[in-house]
């Protein structure tokens, strides 16, 4: 019976062969009531998500059930691309290239491609500065999209002077 123990809490993750302390007869094997898996004493069973690309987000579609996370497994759920460590929930840092695995901007797993800049161009003299930043022309480029973008910059007696350079569209 405590081999049987040993085996069915091994593959549930819920302890190792080096504490087999923790091993307690739950009545698993014949006539053993529905659900008790022999889990460790005290041990409530969660849901483990597979995490890939170890970035601590999981994909939903590959779960397991155990006491404590098993190697390649995380707590937290919604990893939209666990095939890449820079695209999970959360994530605040904006990319020039397509996630690696789903070609998508969506590196915060939200559902939105999120452009950094996201307005068109409109110098304005406010006060003593001159403000605004945007895309020049009549179009904010896509995601990893290049175009003109322009700084607006103050210059001593000429109101606002714009920079213009290209830009690679940032998305997240």
């Amino acid at each position: 019976m405590r081999s049987v123990l040993l085996v069915a809490a091994l593959l549930a993750g819920a302890c190792t062969e080096t504490n087999p302390a923790m091993l307690v007869d739950h009545g698993v094997g014949e006539g053993a009531p529905a659900g008790n898996d022999g889990a460790e004493a005290g041990c409530t069973m969660q849901t483990f998500y597979r995490d890939a690309d170890s970035d601590g987000h999981g994909d939903d579609g590959q779960t397991t059930q155990a006491c404590n996370a098993p190697a390649g497994f995380t707590g937290s759920a919604g990893d939209c691309d666990d095939q890449d460590p820079e695209a999970h929930p959360g994530q605040k840092k904006f990319f020039t290239t397509p996630s690696r695995g789903t070609a998508s901007f969506d590196y915060d797993c939200d559902g939105v491609e999120e452009r950094l800049h996201s307005a068109l161009v409109s110098c304005v003299v406010s006060g003593n500065k001159c403000q605004g930043d945007g895309w020049a022309g009549s179009d904010v480029p896509a995601c990893g999209q290049a175009g003109p973008m322009v700084t607006c910059v103050k210059k001593r007696s000429q109101g606002c002077w714009q920079s213009s350079s290209e830009v690679v569209q940032s998305c997240r």
